[in-house]
């Protein structure tokens, strides 16, 4: 009967061990920035013509911003992964790396650290 309720429990435990590692904080956060990005880049608010000067130049404001706190999260945990931020908070990261074009030596950076 022991070795029963542990097999049903063990995994249970190893389930909430690996998921209290993921830092929801940390991916809500990551989230938030590439929903704001893809927003801004496909809906301006319609007082700004789509692919206007305004426009691009609303888009390099939040790339800006997006970059400047990537680049924080990057210094203090390397590339976040699927076991640092679930795989939704680990691929908006990747997506605002990828908007940071005019910033191509943190691109390269984030790059070698995936491919660890």
């Amino acid at each position: 009967m022991k070795k029963l309720v542990l097999l049903i429990l063990f995994p249970i435990l190893i389930i909430s061990v690996c998921s209290a590692r993921v830092d929801s904080i940390l991916s809500k956060k990551l989230i938030e920035m590439a929903t704001l990005d893809q927003e801004i880049m496909q809906n301006p608010p319609k007082s700004i013509k789509p692919a206007s000067e305004e426009h691009m130049r609303l888009i390099d404001s939040i790339a800006a911003v997006n970059y400047q706190e990537a680049k924080i999260i990057f210094e203090k945990y390397g590339f976040p992964g699927f076991d640092l931020v679930g795989e939704e908070g680990s691929k908006s990261f990747w997506l605002i790396v990828q908007h940071c074009d005019k910033w191509p030596d943190f691109q390269r950076q984030v790059l070698e650290k995936m491919e660890i």
